[in-house]
């Protein structure tokens, strides 16, 4: 793994810098760059004109691009595994959709399986609609692909690949060996029965050397416990330093202990640093509005907000 370190031992001062949270890379370059291309074409589709990811979507989603799609060596894919927290309204599912849909234009495999899996029933939903909004506003994208609204898949109709965007339980691992796996919310997964069994399956159903597996969450409303609170640690692990070799590239989004702990994460001065869309899909003057109400509402709101909206953890802040 010469080159392929995925440490950021200085996370605090690039982001407190407003600079990447991924360590430099040895990537390969041109598939990087045509990656972010195709992601950049897709459209938001439920926004008045449909504009293109290309201005909807903050840097950081194409440095998420970049860093899974040009991260193969030969066959093999170093970036096996993605973990990425972010606070909510900063586009994570639409962008999930959007990485999911790259992931499935970039394919070169044959009949090979992709699922984007939500927490519940109105997540995968959404998520679903979103990626067939995206393919029906491109007339290029309407003629590759055919939706099955019933199943909620969709097939590449060149070489037979499917996304498949499905609901987490133990139904998402039976019979499958997909290349990639995009779970959205896994603070949510985690409350449920067997959840660190089922994410062990689908670490284990993916083989193919290119395979990759993202996590897309925001900070737990609750102390982090069950499966989260261990990808959490682990992911924290490997961006310190402390584990090393590891094929997870974590990109977290949070502000250091002594800030959580001070009460600096108050300053609305801050709340850029943690918030990497805002000015797009979140405003500073909405989350503005929505802390001062959590304020009068009262200590459980606030802790709410903090951790829904800066990542905040309960229990260290």
């Amino acid at each position: 793994m010469t080159g392929w370190n995925f440490a950021c031992p200085d996370w605090e001062q690039r982001l407190l810098a407003g600079k990447s949270l991924i360590p430099d890379l040895p990537l390969d370059e041109a598939e990087a760059a045509r990656a972010v291309d195709i992601f950049n074409k897709l459209r938001l589709p439920d926004v008045p004109g449909q504009p293109l990811l290309r201005e909807a979507a903050g840097e950081w989603q194409r440095d998420i691009v970049r860093a899974i799609f040009g991260s193969m060596v030969g066959d093999t894919r170093m970036v096996q595994e993605l973990f990425c927290m972010v606070p909510k309204k900063n586009n994570k599912t639409t962008g999930g959709a959007g990485v999911s849909l790259t992931a499935l234009l970039m394919n070169s495999r044959p009949h090979a399986e992709f699922i984007y899996v939500g927490p519940t029933h109105e997540v995968s939903d959404q998520a679903f609609q979103q990626a067939v909004g995206m393919i029906e506003a491109d007339d290029y994208l309407s003629k590759r692909f055919h939706i099955a609204h019933h199943t909620k898949t969709i097939l590449d109709r060149r070489n037979k690949a499917r996304l498949k965007v499905k609901t987490f339980d133990m139904k998402v691992v039976t019979g499958s060996k997909p290349i990639f796996v995009l779970l959205d919310e896994l603070h949510l997964m985690s409350s449920m029965a067997a959840a660190a069994r089922i994410i062990v399956q689908i670490r284990n159903g993916m083989p193919a050397p290119e395979s990759v597996l993202v996590m897309i969450t925001t900070q737990s409303d609750e102390p982090p416990a069950g499966a989260f609170k261990t990808e959490l640690r682990y992911a924290r692990g490997v961006r310190d330093g402390r584990i090393k070799e590891s094929r997870m590239l974590p990109i977290l989004y949070e502000f250091p202990e002594e800030m959580q702990r001070s009460g600096a994460w108050r300053d609305p001065a801050v709340w850029p640093l943690v918030n990497p869309n805002l000015g797009r899909s979140i405003t500073l003057e909405k989350l503005k509005s929505s802390y001062q109400a959590a304020v009068e509402k009262g200590d459980e709101d606030l802790r709410l907000w903090a951790s829904q909206r800066l990542n905040v953890e309960i229990g260290v802040a």
